[in-house]
């Protein structure tokens, strides 16, 4: 029973400190393309629409050498703190996998754990459940 929440902890440790060595660069990129989808409440599959919009920004980011893809997941305030942060990370991995079958490596894929809504940005339209996916290239290239 303590071997899983051994490897459960290795794991987290690596996903932070891993994350934190791709956030320190992201100093040095900047951006290509963005693209904004949206779901449903308590939804975090990816439509057949928004995997031809992935498809296409992974088919872009092949011809960028040096590029990272980051994706930026929001779920609006309903419930706990915790569900809104895991409907928020649910729908960034649904998009990571579809970006991962069309090619994109992981370690080029930034996953910030969003959770809520920017409360500074009241506006219906930003209080949707969102994800917001941005191509980045190397400013040097």
């Amino acid at each position: 029973m303590r071997a899983p929440l051994l490897v459960a902890s290795i794991v987290c440790l690596w996903t932070a400190t891993f994350a934190a060595a791709q956030t320190a660069d992201l100093e040095h990129l900047t951006p290509v393309r963005s693209i904004t989808l949206r779901f449903s409440d308590g939804k975090f599959n990816v439509s057949r629409d928004q995997r031809a919009q992935l498809e296409q920004l992974a088919k872009e980011a092949q011809h960028i050498d040096g590029y990272m893809i980051s994706i930026a997941a929001y779920a609006p305030a309903a419930g706990s703190e915790a569900n809104t942060q895991r409907m928020s990370m649910l729908r960034a991995h649904a998009i990571r996998a579809t970006l991962q079958q069309n090619g994109v490596p992981l370690a080029n894929v930034i996953v910030p754990a969003m959770g809520i809504s920017d409360p500074a940005d009241a506006s219906s339209k930003n209080q949707e459940p969102r994800a917001i996916v941005t191509l980045l290239k190397n400013a040097g290239a």
